[in-house]
């Protein structure tokens, strides 16, 4: 698809994403491919030679030691026992008749509005200005904590416990999708894991491990580690941080490489991070998925959801008198019956182009109107 249009955002589905992501996490006795760790330190120089899968580990040095059981905790930065709060939230706009009333008083001002012109004061209808206030450290704030903490900052972060329990977002309803289809992906049964499972693609997959205690990826981590994937995906430069500053394209894939990276590395997972960087982090994969890959906008359809949707089409007005075709039957019909309703289609938009708004009404449409109403 990108030879034929090399301009073109190829955008995967998050969810489709989510899910290729724990399969192959779920598969615990499949190596990784391998590593070419040199070329991911000509891109990134904070890499480590060193830390590369067991079976690329130098035998005359000290082997990396297998992953914790759970994931190790973060370490959060507290003042006086409460979160460091980076930005402070804004006030609440609470609009009652009296504060209406006040505002739409003549407000001391050289302007002169006209006749027919009434000037409405935001700030003095909701009784605060429109802009943090300043708020003495030994002063109660007015609201709960949770609302002057940047817990949420990103998101990933927002389970610190040891167990990275998953269930703690059960019960809310003001989540995004992403926050759901994490869950949900996380919460589906491994059906990869076992002695008969379907191995791995060899992209991403080396042969299985011969010995019984090895481990890819303990089931701990895998939660966290979507998360992570989860918000990587997310970000793009139009859409600032809480604290109001912007970040280019390169700056997140910077970072985004450099968090997963350090993830992995405080939490030994070798075999994670070779498999994580050959399939999703290295640079022309990471354009495949990573929304912050096309700066210029943000990229709202997926190429899965649109190849998925002609796919179905085909299946259902084309093939659906065949089960499991011949190639050269299945072809055929694509040539002759598929791809003629989409062209014919794609010439009635461009030649008839409709226009941006209705035509004006004619005089006896205009008359025909009044009379009618």
């Amino acid at each position: 698809m990108a030879a034929v249009w090399p301009t073109a955002k190829q955008q995967l589905c998050i969810w489709h994403a989510l899910r290729a992501d724990k399969k192959r996490l779920a598969k615990n006795k499949d190596t990784p491919a391998h590593y070419d760790v040199d070329a991911a330190r000509r891109e990134f120089e904070f890499i480590d030679a060193r830390f590369v899968p067991v079976a690329q580990q130098d035998r005359a040095e000290e082997p990396i030691p297998p992953p914790p059981p759970v994931p190790v905790p973060r370490v959060r930065l507290t003042i006086d026992g409460r979160p460091l709060v980076l930005t402070q939230s804004l006030p609440k706009l609470v609009l009652t008749p009296e504060a209406i009333a006040r505002a739409l008083r003549p407000p001391v001002t050289t302007y002169e509005p006209a006749d027919s012109e009434e000037l409405f004061e935001l700030e003095a209808a909701s009784g605060s200005m429109c802009h943090p206030p300043v708020v003495p450290h030994s002063a109660e704030p007015d609201v709960d904590d949770e609302e002057h903490s940047d817990d949420d900052t990103f998101w990933g972060q927002a389970i610190e416990d040891a167990l990275w329990e998953y269930d703690e977002w059960e019960g809310l309803e003001d989540l995004d999708d992403i926050r759901r289809d994490v869950e949900a992906v996380a919460q589906e049964p491994d059906s990869s894991e076992g002695p008969h499972s379907t191995p791995g693609a060899s992209a991403e997959s080396g042969p299985r491990a011969a010995s019984p205690t090895y481990q890819f990826c303990p089931p701990a981590h895998r939660l966290p580690l979507l998360r992570l994937f989860a918000k990587h995906a997310s970000q793009h430069p139009l859409l600032p941080e809480r604290h109001g500053q912007t970040r280019t394209a390169e700056e997140i894939y910077r970072d985004a490489v450099s968090e997963m990276y350090q993830h992995c590395k405080l939490n030994n997972l070798t075999e994670v991070w070779a498999y994580l960087w050959n399939s999703w982090y290295c640079r022309h994969r990471w354009r495949l998925w990573a929304r912050s890959a096309y700066p210029k906008s943000v990229p709202h359809k997926r190429t899965t959801m649109i190849v998925e949707a002609l796919w179905r089409g085909i299946k259902r007005l084309v093939l659906h008198m065949h089960n499991r075709p011949r190639v050269d039957l299945a072809l055929h019909s694509i040539v002759t019956r598929a791809i003629p309703p989409y062209r014919l289609m794609l010439s009635k938009v461009l030649k008839t182009a409709r226009p941006g708004r209705a035509a004006p009404l004619s005089h006896t449409q205009t008359d025909l109107k009044r009379a009618w109403d």
